[in-house]
């Protein structure tokens, strides 16, 4: 409300959210992990890398 930012001397006050990979919908069967990604050759050597889910807050505030 401006007559609180009037008193503290705020401009303007920006709060954010965002995120990514925040849910899988699969028709996979459960014991299945859909993040984990096989090598090509078949011989159990690759390397298995989970898709990151990430979030990211702020907040802005721009005084007067």
């Amino acid at each position: 409300p401006q007559h609180i930012t009037r008193k503290v001397k705020i401009d303007k006050v920006r709060f954010f959210f965002s995120g990514h990979n925040l849910l899988t919908f699969t028709k996979l069967f459960e014991c299945f992990d859909p993040e984990a990604i096989s090598n090509l050759n078949g011989n159990g050597a690759g390397f298995v890398y989970p898709i990151q889910r990430t979030f990211n807050i702020g907040l802005n505030v721009t005084f007067k």
